[in-house]
């Protein structure tokens, strides 16, 4: 008891120890960058800035060495993809239990297989357990009619032992099997048995129930690998009746005699009948076909073989279990047995090689798991090989290799190589159109053997995803499951990255007014523009390098936009393609294709298509002045435009942040283009000089939805009034004053003369005897232009003072007014702001203004005053008329 004891403890502390120093084996850290570049390997190396690998390859696993590249292709857009897949030898780590099935019903003796069979399976023994280090066991199960076990059996075929060929508990002594492997097959077994049945009777094929024994075995086995390794020469005759099967297509079975189905004699099963040559069908149940409620289908299954059953059997075995099936020497086999003259002929007919082929690999764990031996001389090197596969560290793997969500699989391009070509027999490629998957099945491989999957990926321009240089993930999340039975240990491909870029041809059709707006609908039209495509393959025909690819339609509808998506920019030999638009012209339209890359195509890169449509209406007028009942052209004057909101007011039409303002030409004419619906009004802003400039608008009208001018005739009364205008002469400005002298009272004596001075001046002189309340009128000259003046007394009349007043005049030669703005009296400013003179629109308002004088004041007290100078002036007078006098008469 304390033996047992301390070697439980012992076990538990190595359980525990071996958590510590056995190698735990995790996915290879490679890690992943996604920023404005793309997704792509973070420790990546680059080809020609368009493919970047994982840089650390190949990655060491524990079951096998991986790596995964892109490379060039042939053509801009293509890459090439190797995923490469290496095996390595087994260290043991992992305990197997190997059961071998033998067939060695009666036509094992055909060609002596059973001989061979003895030799190669003690071969195989004795590796398998010399290299499994002692964690490889082995147990062997031997049948023909039933399971050579040395079980009793009461039949109707046979009562007594059976033979005794197998060894049913795992064993890792060689010897043991090889004693059990039997060397002959029952009908060479001479004599009877004790209750004098005859051994040939036991030679038939009751696969199933070895198959089952097989895996009663198994059950019991603690080993992380299971494998049942079959040999067989033929298909089974004999079976268990199904008695249902359920919704998940599991199989019930009715294991007892009576209700087994078959005597060995025959594949098949018929309902039997009477012959006219004395001879009938066995009627007798178990040969008779059978239907069986399949839930799973919802149906009745039709049971017509032995081979039904079989399958179903080994249906769920597989799903614990690896089966290797190994078929020896199998042709298409047919039945017609008259059982030996006991008049009955049992069910006939054959099965094709291809069928019999069929139902081996249905009964294997995958087509590579099942291995032909059309000799039985192949059967030592099957046999290896099935050995080599058992120490294999990938074992029935599986790679799944998805596309990348921007890649599109050259499917032509596909090409599996290994490092021997029988690698390949046993492999199945398959690549899911749906989920744009690559799974590789059935992957067997062991040191120094390799598989290398290379195919052909092009980027997906045409993707309406796509980002053009954009590092795409070539694949999805790549994996290796190593060993089928341990799907959770799973092993990691490094994914390379490649980008490249696609073209897209986006037209826009604009409708445009002259003056860039945008037209209305109502002028608008459905228009059909063409996608052309030119090859600059000098290969290519001329008269086959320019075709017509596409068409689309551009309308309201579709916002008068469209796309020509998912262009390649090169063709399979990498030339590129020259696009471009074209549409057919429109009447009354002038039409502009402009390229946003500034040639007149696109190449290489994606572009924008700018389709104008410009529809130009005008209205064009005569300025005109009447001189002698004649219309004389009037040049220069400037005109305005204006427009009518939606709140029915008239706003300047602006053209670069300006109003719009045309110029009459030499001819008098001007005009307004670019216009577009509404309601317009024309102002004049700059008459001619010494020309009235309207106040008001000088005509108004509208551009109606179909692009006509239209104006009111009751207004108007004909199209020339219409379109001719009138330009009225300004009258001279002028202001108006009287003198006052300091009293109020009109000087009416003398002379007065004005000055005006500013940007220009004048003087004017007035006769004060012919004042009156009216005043006098100070006229403006027409030249003078607006600016600030000043008006000033150059000289008083007779009596009066010289007034010192500067009057402070704003005249506004545009708006056509006269302002006295100040009065300046020495250092003494008076504001006044009087409007003396405005033309309102030819109605002319004035406001006299009064100038006061005040009277020259004499001395009358305290001196002479002013008499001797008036004395001496007269003498000096008098004296110069005398010498005059003198000089005239001395002359005559």
């Amino acid at each position: 008891m304390k033996l047992k004891k301390n070697f439980i403890s012992c076990f538990l502390l190595f359980a525990i120890l071996c958590q510590f120093f056995i190698p735990t084996f995790v996915k290879a850290d490679i890690g992943y960058t996604q920023n404005q570049e793309g997704v792509f390997p973070t420790d990546f190396s680059e080809i020609d800035g368009l493919i970047r690998n994982y840089k650390n390859q190949p990655i060491d696993y524990k079951e096998a060495i991986v790596s995964k590249k892109a490379s060039r292709g042939d053509k801009d857009g293509e890459f090439y993809i190797d995923l490469r897949v290496e095996g390595k030898t087994s260290e043991e780590e992992r305990t197997k239990d190997i059961v071998v099935v033998l067939d060695n019903s009666n036509s094992m003796r055909d060609n002596n297989r059973v001989t061979i069979a003895k030799n190669t399976l003690t071969t195989f023994v004795k590796n398998v357990l010399r290299d499994g280090n002692g964690k490889v066991r082995v147990a062997l199960v031997t049948y023909g009619s039933d399971v050579f076990d040395g079980r009793f059996v009461n039949e109707f075929y046979y009562k007594g032992n059976m033979l005794d060929h197998s060894h049913k508990t795992f064993t890792t002594n060689p010897q043991d099997i090889i004693n059990k492997i039997p060397s002959k097959v029952p009908e060479e077994h001479t004599g009877t048995n004790s209750y004098g049945y005859q051994y040939s009777s036991i030679g038939a094929t009751f696969t199933q129930a070895a198959l089952r024994e097989a895996a009663d075995i198994l059950s019991t086995s603690t080993a992380k690998q299971k494998i049942i390794v079959h040999l067989t020469d033929g298909v089974p005759t004999v079976s268990n009746k199904i008695s249902s099967i359920d919704r998940s297509g599991k199989a019930n079975f009715d294991y007892s005699i009576a209700a087994k189905k078959g005597s060995g004699h025959t594949f098949f099963l018929k309902d039997g009948y009477w012959a006219n040559n004395g001879y009938y069908y066995n009627y007798q149940d178990r040969h008779r076909p059978y239907d069986v409620n399949n839930a799973q289908t919802g149906r009745q299954l039709h049971v017509e073989n032995h081979g039904v059953a079989t399958y179903y059997e080994a249906k769920e075995i597989l799903k614990k279990y690896s089966v290797y099936t190994v078929g020896i020497e199998l042709t298409d086999t047919s039945y017609d047995d008259r059982n030996r003259g006991y008049g009955t002929y049992y069910p006939e007919g054959t099965i094709p090689r291809n069928d019999i082929l069929k139902l081996m690999r249905s009964i294997s764990t995958s087509p590579r798991h099942y291995y032909d031996s059309a000799s039985i001389n192949q059967l030592s090197s099957i046999l290896a090989q099935i050995e080599r596969d058992i120490r294999n560290t990938v074992v029935n793997g599986k790679v799944i290799d998805p596309m990348g969500d921007m890649v599109q699989l050259n499917t032509e391009s596909t090409n599996l190589t290994a490092s021997d070509n029988k690698i390949l027999e046993t492999i199945d490629l398959d690549y899911n159109q749906g989920t744009r998957t690559f799974t590789i099945k059935g992957l067997n491989l062991g040191r120094g053997q390799w598989i290398n999957l290379r195919y052909k990926v092009n980027i997906k321009t045409e993707d309406p995803n796509y980002k053009p240089d954009f590092f795409y993930p070539a694949n999805g999340k790549t994996d290796l499951i190593p060993v089928e039975k341990t799907p959770n240990i799973v092993r990691e491909f490094p994914v390379p990255s490649v980008k490249a870029h696609s073209i897209d041809v986006n037209v826009q059709k604009l409708w445009k007014y002259k003056n860039g707006k945008d037209l209305p609908d109502s002028m608008k039209k459905e228009i059909k523009v063409k996608l052309i495509r030119k090859s600059t393959n000098p290969n290519v025909a001329a008269a086959d390098r320019e075709k017509e690819i596409a068409e689309k339609t551009l309308n309201k509808a579709g916002n008068w936009t469209g796309t020509f998506e998912k262009l390649i920019p090169f063709d399979n030999l990498g030339y590129h393609f020259e696009y471009t638009v074209k549409e057919v012209a429109l009447e009354g339209f002038e039409s502009k294709i402009e390229y946003s890359n500034n040639k007149n195509f696109i190449k290489s890169e994606s572009a924008d298509v700018k389709i104008t449509n410009t529809k130009n209406i005008e209205v064009e007028f005569f300025k005109y002045k009447t001189e002698n009942e004649q219309k004389i052209a009037l040049p220069d004057v400037e005109f305005e435009l204006y427009k009518q909101d939606i709140t029915e007011r008239y706003l300047p039409v602006q053209k670069n942040g300006k109003n719009l303002v045309v110029k009459s030409g030499a001819d008098g004419k001007f005009k307004f283009d670019n216009l577009e619906v509404g309601k317009y009004a024309i102002k004049e802003i700059k008459a001619p000089k010494g020309y009235r400039t309207p106040k008001e608008f000088v005509r108004e009208f509208e551009v109606t939805n179909q692009g006509k001018i239209k104006y009111s005739e009751t207004i108007y009364g004909s199209e020339n009034l219409f379109y001719q205008i009138e330009n009225i002469k300004y009258p001279q400005m002028y202001f108006m004053f009287r003198k006052l002298d300091t009293n109020g009272e009109l000087i009416k004596q003398g002379i007065l003369e004005l000055q005006l001075k500013g940007p220009k001046e004048k003087t004017q002189s007035f006769d004060l005897t012919k004042s009156t309340n009216d005043g006098f009128k100070f006229e403006i000259p027409e030249d003078f232009p607006t600016g600030d003046y000043v008006l000033t007394e150059k000289t008083a009349p007779m009596g009066y003072q010289k007034s010192n007043v500067e009057y402070h005049i704003r005249i506004d030669a545009e708006e056509r007014t006269i302002t006295l703005v100040k009065e300046v009296k020495g250092s003494v400013e008076t504001q006044k702001n009087i409007v003396l003179y405005q033309d309102n629109d030819g109605a002319i308002d004035t406001i006299k203004h009064d100038i006061k004088n005040d009277k020259t004041v004499y001395p009358h007290t305290g001196g002479t005053g002013v008499v001797p100078f008036v004395l001496s002036g007269l003498f000096v007078m008098l004296c110069a008329g005398s010498v005059y006098i003198l000089k005239k008469k001395r002359v005559m």
